[in-house]
């Protein structure tokens, strides 16, 4: 009879019931849990950064042999897919692992994973990336660099060095500009590029293919399809290039610079990464 009773005040939606004598508080959804299985337990990393994709994992105890979905959700940031699929196991255990991304801003973020009224949570701190180069306005003085020439600084990247974008502070906003920004090798030879990007006033950032470089000194260039402005600052015992050729942004940008004489000065070009 008393589990008739707590059978139909489960179905009705009810948080909390007794049983028939009055002495016991019983936790409904605990009782729903049992059935269906529960959350044991959660892991994730305990930090990660902007935009970064990691696994999710969360233990479950259920039915042997059933199978059920637990559902994952966050604060910030996204799952690839919020259900997961899992089949207990003959022992009752099951484990749902779920694919998240990061939001991309710094801060803190819960997650959760819920199997009917059961729940974990965990907590995870998401990191901005580090900065080479010079991710800065340069004390707001700039640069006009005219249509399809390249300019470029250079970058001392001390320790390996995991690249994930390419960035460059404009001065001033011109609808329509368009452009390219790569990194070159201390031989002077292409490692990678963004493609072609539409560019805004201060700072921009672009993704690259996540790719480890090692220690050593690169060069990060830009090129426009137009006339534009880039923050700069005198200084940098030759740091600076500009090309003696216009190039056609539309293409690819050039697998190999032909450097031109090396100037004292810096331009905020930088390389974003961990």
């Amino acid at each position: 009879m008393k589990g008739l009773v707590l059978a139909v005040v489960a179905l009705l939606g009810c948080d909390r019931v007794f049983n028939l004598e009055g002495r016991q508080e019983i936790d409904a959804a605990v009782a729903i849990d049992a059935s269906i299985g529960t959350v044991a337990s959660m892991t994730a990393p305990g930090s990660v950064y902007v935009d970064e994709t990691v696994a999710i994992t969360a233990s479950l105890q259920g039915p042997p042999g059933s199978t059920v979905d637990c559902s994952f959700s966050a604060t910030a940031g996204g799952f690839a897919a919020q259900d997961i699929l899992v089949v207990f196991d003959d022992t009752g255990a099951g484990m749902a692992i779920a694919s998240y991304t990061a939001p991309a801003t710094p801060g803190t973020v819960t997650v959760q994973a819920v199997l009917g009224g059961s729940m974990q949570r965990v907590t995870v701190t998401v990191r901005d990336f580090g900065s080479l180069g010079n991710d800065t306005n340069l004390g707001g003085t700039s640069v006009g660099l005219n249509e399809g020439f390249l300019l470029g600084t250079q970058v001392v990247v001390p320790n390996p060095f995991k690249a994930v974008r390419l960035g460059v502070w404009m001065d001033g906003n011109i609808a329509g500009l368009r452009g390219r920004i790569g990194l070159y090798r201390a031989n002077n030879s292409l490692l990678f590029e963004t493609g072609l990007v539409t560019l805004v006033e201060n700072r921009n950032v672009f993704p690259i293919s996540p790719q480890t470089i090692p220690a050593g000194t690169y060069r990060v260039i830009v090129a426009f399809n137009e006339n534009a402005r880039v923050f700069s600052m005198s200084g940098g015992s030759g740091e600076g290039y500009v090309s003696s050729a216009v190039y056609n942004v539309d293409q690819p940008l050039p697998p190999q610079l032909v450097l031109g004489t090396a100037q004292a000065t810096k331009y905020a070009l930088f390389l974003v990464g961990m």
